[in-house]
């Protein structure tokens, strides 16, 4: 079976084991953009890091990601993901129009000319593009 959106199944698999208390996600199937997100993450403190695990018999299986969750005093720094730019939907942005979300809370993910970048990022930048997602505590 294909999947339609690999990086809201990436959003929805981190959310799911928010909703189960653990801290490792793990077995994400690998892509660029992906890390390119997760990268993101990491740098606005909403995880702790990610692995990339390749098996030794590369006929046997397929490269994945596990991430490492954040908690701050016994709550995880995510809150929820919200996808914005979807496949059926693309959300673009100008960089005067970047939105704040939750009042500068929370960041927004932008696929850029530069790169995956923050919010904040593409402001400092001066760069615009594509709404991956909302992400907040």
């Amino acid at each position: 079976m294909s999947m339609q959106d690999p990086i809201a199944d990436m959003f929805c698999r981190i959310k799911n084991v928010i909703a189960r208390n653990r801290i490792e996600v793990g077995n994400i199937p690998l892509s660029k953009e992906k890390v390119a997100i997760l990268q993101v993450f990491q740098r606005c403190g909403y995880i702790d890091g990610f692995k990339v695990h390749q098996s030794e018999n590369l006929s046997e299986s397929k490269p994945s990601i596990t991430i490492s969750l954040r908690r701050v005093d016994g709550r995880y720094a995510i809150g929820n993901i919200k996808r914005i730019s979807k496949r059926s939907r693309t959300v673009t942005v100008k960089h005067t129009d970047i939105p704040r979300v939750m009042g500068g809370l929370g960041t927004a993910i932008i696929s850029t000319s530069k790169g995956v970048l923050s919010c904040r990022e593409a402001r400092k930048e001066g760069v615009g593009g594509e709404v991956y997602c909302y992400i907040y505590s």
